[in-house]
């Protein structure tokens, strides 16, 4: 435990212009200016097949799946619903130069999927993530990053503690994403059962 405290303390003071390029990974719609993730996979079945294997991982990766589906068209391979996500970030504040962690929080972010399949592919699309519990509640996209961007490098106190925990916020929401769609990949690749020759 000692050794997480001390990452979670140390980390901001040496985030540097490597660092923040990890920002420019994270997906825009260029006309919304939101973040986009979307990912297409090479997976063996028919459009039937994978339709139904993406409906058990719906199952799997959230508590309802019944509550993540909003529309689905099985003739054409596709599911369409909203779901949510848990995520941390914490809070900085700087005094002098000191960087302190002041409070880690739990949040709530909802978003749009989209999943197309056809004969021996899938596609996930990641839409509208909006941060919940905030005063305004905005799409997670340009603003974020450019908020993290802009402030983490300030001298001026007040900014540098909005730059890093920003950007801390925008990496928290950026993996638990990236690994949402890396266990949609997992899952769609993986043999069935029945594929298995005995």
């Amino acid at each position: 435990m000692k050794k997480i405290l001390i990452v979670i303390f140390l980390f901001p003071l040496f985030v540097n212009s490597q660092d923040i390029k990890i920002l420019d990974q994270i997906p825009i719609d260029s006309a919304s200016k939101d973040a986009k993730y979307d990912s297409i996979i090479n997976a063996k079945g028919t459009q039937r097949e994978l339709f139904l294997k993406a409906k058990l991982w719906l199952t799997d990766a959230f508590k309802s799946s019944k509550d993540v589906i909003q529309t689905e068209d099985a003739n054409n391979g596709i599911i369409s619903g909203k779901a949510t996500f848990n995520y941390k970030y914490t809070l900085y504040i700087v005094e002098r130069d000191t960087v302190k962690a002041l409070k880690t929080y739990d949040k709530v972010a909802s978003f749009s999927i989209k999943i197309f399949t056809k004969q021996d592919k899938a596609k996930i699309i990641i839409t509208d993530i909006i941060p919940k519990g905030d005063i305004f509640e905005t799409t997670f996209g340009v603003i974020n990053i450019r908020m993290a961007k802009e402030n983490i490098f300030s001298p001026d106190r007040v900014k540098k503690q909005v730059g890093l925990t920003s950007f801390e916020e925008c990496i928290s929401i950026h993996t638990r994403i990236k690994n949402l769609i890396q266990s949609f990949q997992k899952y769609m690749m993986e043999k069935a059962e029945n594929d298995f020759k005995p």
